[in-house]
């Protein structure tokens, strides 16, 4: 019998054995591949002496990109339609500014931090926010459109004012709120604006808008899930415990759909004196959250980690861990965080080797976890790439536009990336509505395992009451004493 269980015992670990080698294989053999890889713009074609930076996708629009140019004492924010190849600089103070005002004050010389409204509206423009420096060169936020018919170049319309900076403006899945990082109030914190309300009235209320957060320090790169139910950002605190500050900075989440408005804020990486984490990025399901870890904020190389995350919050974020501490190595970081490739599956990533190779790569998460391999250099044809961004459809491959260098000139490239668990499937988007979380957060100490373990208890202590009475160990109940004779 025991020479049996040993020969089964072998089995299994040789079978094991095989079947990770056939899984290492099929990492090797399983390429990421590029298709109609095209040629978009280059820094020389638009003639503006810089550097371009930030590409990015319109979400529901893949001819219409969005980037940066870097000059020395400026940025200049442009959108450019890939169908056309018409490009438009997107300005934040009002057109027909006369030459005598532009040489009495100083005018904008920051346009960045675009971030595009998820939905068109019913008019088919395509709004987006942006920091804008205007009139006076001081940071706020701003809103325009663009569309076919009325192109960019209309008047923006400035959300806020003040000389404290505004920035990090981020549109909510929605369409109806923005929610911002402004230093009104001391280091930094986030703020609300119902848009909606604005479009309505056609008036800017300032004082409306809402305050979520209230730290003595800085918190920053705020990010909508995809359902709207939860806002991830990089919280700052200052760490006295070992004797001297310390800039701790880890990723916490605001619940904005409770019944008490904002929700509950909960930090959901642990303390680390050693590192920062920021710029949050969420999966297109809400079931993941990616971030970068660094030694220090305003690095431009980090780590990622990913963490699980329910969306109904009925258990904490775990991080998902695997063979290696990160699961990515050192990579450039990026504007708008961590780059997801299809649903909650596979992360994209620009290595940050220190002989200026910069191969742009992809890992699978869920394959990592016990197999390394699963991470692919895509295939560009270039040594240093930069500034990754994914649009994606369902039941379809997503395609990517990046940058690459080449000397003193920048461009900027789009293709379609296919290979296996890349197509994009119909996972839904959860909806943590208040009707649905009603009962956990009116009964946070009831739970279905509690609710289940009592039930249980019931039913046996029941069954036992009524049989038990008749077990054979059991002395039988004596009869009652008969009455008196008279």
């Amino acid at each position: 019998m025991r020479k049996k269980n040993y020969l089964l015992i072998i089995i299994l670990l040789v079978a094991v054995k095989i079947l990770t080698i056939c899984n290492v294989l099929f990492a090797q053999n399983n390429k990421v591949e590029l298709e109609n890889l095209t040629l978009i713009l280059n820094s020389q074609t638009i003639n503006q002496g810089g550097k371009i930076s930030s590409p990015q996708f319109c979400p529901y629009d893949p001819n219409l990109i969005s980037f940066v140019v870097i000059t020395r004492g400026s940025r200049k924010l442009f959108i450019y339609n890939i169908s056309d190849k018409k490009i438009f600089e997107i300005k934040s103070i009002p057109p027909g500014i006369s030459e005598n005002l532009r040489n009495l004050i100083p005018l904008e010389s920051y346009n960045d931090e675009l971030h595009w409204r998820p939905t068109e509206d019913k008019s088919g423009k395509k709004w987006f926010t942006f920091v804008g420096s205007g009139i006076g060169n001081n940071h706020d936020i701003y809103i325009n459109f663009y569309s076919e018919e009325e192109h960019p170049g209309g008047v923006p319309i400035r959300l806020t004012s003040g000389q404290e900076v505004d920035n990090v403006p981020k549109w909510s899945p929605d369409g109806n709120k923005i929610v911002f990082v402004s230093g009104k109030t001391g280091g930094g914190d986030l703020y609300l604006i119902d848009v909606d309300k604005i479009f309505k009235s056609g008036k800017v209320k300032e004082d409306e808008y809402v305050r979520l957060t209230d730290n003595e320090y800085a918190d920053s790169f705020p990010s909508w899930d995809p359902s709207g139910t939860w806002i991830a950002y990089s919280e700052y605190d200052d760490d006295l415990e070992i004797g001297v500050p310390i800039r701790n900075y880890g990723i916490a989440v605001i619940d904005m759909k409770q019944k008490k408005f904002p929700g509950k804020r909960e930090r959901i990486t642990a303390d680390n004196h050693m590192f920062a984490e920021s710029r949050p990025s969420w999966s297109y399901n809400s079931t993941r959250i990616a971030y970068y870890v660094s030694d220090t904020l305003g690095t431009n190389k980090a780590y990622i980690e990913v963490r699980d995350f329910d969306p109904y919050f009925k258990s904490f974020p775990k991080l998902i861990t695997g063979p290696t501490l990160y699961m990515t190595p050192l990579v450039l970081s990026s504007n708008n965080g961590p780059a997801w490739g299809t649903n909650s599956k596979s992360i994209i990533y620009v290595a940050g080797d220190p002989l200026r190779y910069n191969p742009l790569q992809l890992t699978f998460i869920d394959l990592w976890k016990r197999y390394p391999e699963y991470s692919f250099v895509i295939p560009t044809g270039k040594n240093q790439n930069s500034n990754v961004s994914v649009y994606y459809e369902k039941n379809k491959f997503p395609q990517i536009i990046f940058m690459t260098e080449e000397g003193i000139i920048s461009y900027i490239y789009k293709a379609v990336l296919k290979g296996d668990y890349l197509q994009m499937s119909t996972e839904d988007i959860p909806d943590p509505s208040i009707k649905n979380r009603e009962s956990i957060y009116s009964y946070p100490w009831l739970t279905w395992k509690k609710v289940m373990t009592f039930g249980i208890i019931t039913v046996a202590s029941t069954i036992y009451a009524i049989i038990g009475r008749n077990g054979d160990n059991r002395e039988p109940i004596p009869d009652p004493p008969s009455p008196p004779n008279p």
